[in-house]
């Protein structure tokens, strides 16, 4: 099997499995908010747990997407500006940009390592598990972003010299 085959399958496997983090995390912290609300509204019931788990589904969800919306270049940037540009400014402010996601997706990384390493010990008030899972998703999206920024990047890259070597050829 080549490498561009189990790097594709990979890839497919990691997405998939996003997605169904995203879905999972999403349906979680609604279910536990509705849930919070009829305990507390209908059945005067207080229930500490449901927002503390709902605020950490939140956090994982938002990561999560951000690395699937990188994964597909749908992160937010304005392009109207960029439109009007010439071609070459284009090229050099989309791969700047890349680059900029890229370290940028480093440092959540190194810092957000060296947080979870420093608070792991620190547990929640209601349920007693590391405020470290607070900040994983720091690492995780981290790594996926710094990744698919970079197969982006080179994506970008051979599309613009291909595809100007194509026009230089048929004219």
């Amino acid at each position: 099997m080549r490498i561009h085959t189990v790097l594709k399958k990979l890839d497919e496997f990691a997405k998939q499995l996003q997605e169904w983090g995203l879905i999972f995390t999403a349906t979680a912290m609604v279910l536990l908010t509705f849930w919070q609300v009829i305990a507390r509204y209908v059945l005067a019931l207080s229930v500490p747990y449901a927002e503390e788990i709902a605020r950490l589904m939140i956090v994982w969800c938002i990561f999560i997407g951000g690395a699937l919306a990188t994964r597909k270049s749908e992160h937010v940037r304005v392009e109207a500006f960029l439109n009007m540009m010439p071609k070459a400014f284009r090229i050099f402010f989309e791969v700047l940009s890349y680059v900029l996601i890229i370290i940028f997706a480093c440092v959540m990384i190194i810092y957000g390592g060296k947080y979870v390493v420093q608070i792991w010990e620190d547990r929640s008030t209601s349920l007693g598990y590391s405020r470290g899972w607070f900040f994983l998703p720091n690492i995780i999206s981290g790594v996926f972003i710094a990744v698919y920024a970079a197969t982006n990047l080179i994506s970008y890259i051979c599309k613009c010299f291909l595809k100007s070597d194509h026009t230089e050829g048929d004219a």
